[in-house]
């Protein structure tokens, strides 16, 4: 099994962060415009990139962060049974942000374009917390009428179908 590991520090209070990182409006705000997030444990947390979407169950949400399970997937196999976890740690001010998503079964298809896009969506969940925009998927609805995001990026690089693209 193959495992992303990432870590972005974020100028803004750990309580906003954390924000970010476990509701859906946070979600919405860094990552993917069309996401609805659980708040408990077993909870769905449902993440839509044009004619891609993954389920994930929420195993744990708390005042550390978030870990959930891929469950169920419309077109994006490669994270079915994959485990998504952020944890915020506070530093000073600020916080650390760690992220591991494993459970790739290998390192071979968009396995590099999610390292990528993890980077990518890092930065982004750091400049919504520092400026209040950020950069997440916007789904054809949002791309004319949204003044307070970025530019979109694509998750994955690829021109594979089965990539997370923006």
């Amino acid at each position: 099994m193959a495992l992303i590991a990432a870590s972005i520090r974020i100028n803004a209070k750990p309580t906003l962060v954390l924000t970010a990182l476990t509701t859906t409006d946070g979600f919405r705000h860094w990552w993917t415009d069309d996401a609805e997030v659980g708040r408990e444990i077993a909870a769905p947390a449902i993440f839509r990139f044009g004619g891609i979407e993954v389920t994930f169950l929420i195993d744990r949400i708390d005042r550390h962060g978030i870990e959930m399970t891929c469950v169920d997937h419309k077109n994006y196999p490669e994270w079915l049974d994959t485990h998504l976890a952020f944890r915020v740690i506070r530093d000073g001010e600020g916080a650390y942000v760690d992220v591991l998503h494993d459970g790739y079964r290998d390192k071979n298809g968009c396995y590099g374009q999610c390292v990528e896009g993890w980077t990518h969506y890092l930065r982004s969940l750091r400049a919504y917390c520092e400026t209040g925009r950020g950069a997440p998927h916007l789904n054809a609805t949002e791309l004319m009428t949204s003044p307070n995001r970025a530019a979109p990026r694509s998750f994955c690089r690829g021109q594979s179908a089965r990539c997370l693209r923006g």
